[in-house]
C-alpha cells in the first residue's frame, strides 16, 4: 500500500470535469495542434472521471496511476458506465518509462504531488508526438496573495514557478483558463504544446 493508496481509501474525491469546460478545452486543443486528436494519455486518473469522459467522446484512452485503489475504482466506474476499451496501467508517474506517444496528456490535480518535476515533464515530454499537447491542471499560489488557512488549497504550486518550468520543457506554454474558488484559491489549466 502507498500514499495513494491511503488517500483513496480515505474517501478523498476530487471535482470532474466539467463537460462544458470540456468542450471549449478540445476546442482549443484542436485550433492549436490543427490535427483531429483522438489519443489520451491521463496521468493519475484517480477514480477515473475524466477517463470516462473521454471515451464517450470517442477517444483512444490510456490510464497511468499508482494506486491499486484508485484502480480498482476506475475499473468500477467504467464498468458501471458500460466503457470496456481503456487501458488503465499501473504506473509510478514519479518513474514511468513508457513507449507510447500520444496527442494530449492529461494531468489533473495531480501535479503538485511530484516531488521531481523536472524528471516528471521530461517524462511527459517523451510522451508526446511532434503535434500534441500537454494539458496541466493544477491549483496555483499566487505570490502577494496572503492565504489563510481556511482558503488555501491543500495542494498547490506557484504559478510563476510552474510556467517558467513548463516554458523550459515544452515550445509553447499558455494558460487555457483559471477557475476562482472561493476567495483565493486558483485552479489554472495550462497549456504545454511539443
Amino acid at each position: 500500500m502507498n500514499k495513494w493508496d491511503n488517500i483513496f481509501l480515505e474517501g478523498t474525491t476530487f471535482g470532474p470535469l466539467n463537460e462544458i469546460f470540456l468542450s471549449a478545452l478540445l476546442e482549443a486543443v484542436q485550433k492549436h495542434i490543427r490535427v483531429t486528436a483522438k489519443e489520451i494519455i491521463d496521468l493519475g486518473y484517480g477514480d477515473g472521471d475524466a477517463l470516462v469522459r473521454f471515451a464517450k467522446r470517442r477517444f483512444k484512452v490510456v490510464g497511468f496511476d499508482f494506486s491499486e485503489v484508485a484502480l480498482a475504482k476506475a475499473r468500477q466506474r467504467l464498468d458501471d458506465a458500460k466503457i470496456t476499451n481503456i487501458d488503465l496501467r499501473l504506473i509510478d508517474l514519479e518513474e514511468m518509462i513508457v513507449q507510447d506517444k500520444t496527442d494530449i496528456v492529461l494531468c489533473k490535480l495531480t501535479y503538485a504531488f511530484v516531488e521531481n518535476k523536472e524528471r516528471f515533464l521530461k517524462n511527459v515530454k517523451n510522451l508526446m508526438k511532434d503535434n500534441s499537447v500537454f494539458i496541466l491542471i493544477t491549483p496555483v499560489l499566487h505570490k502577494g496573495v496572503e492565504y489563510f488557512k481556511e482558503d488555501k488549497p491543500g495542494i498547490a504550486v506557484d504559478f510563476d514557478e510552474t510556467k517558467d518550468v513548463l516554458a523550459n520543457h515544452f515550445s509553447k506554454v499558455e494558460v487555457f483558463h483559471h477557475n476562482y474558488l472561493g476567495a483565493r484559491v486558483d485552479v489554472t489549466t495550462f497549456l504545454c504544446f511539443a
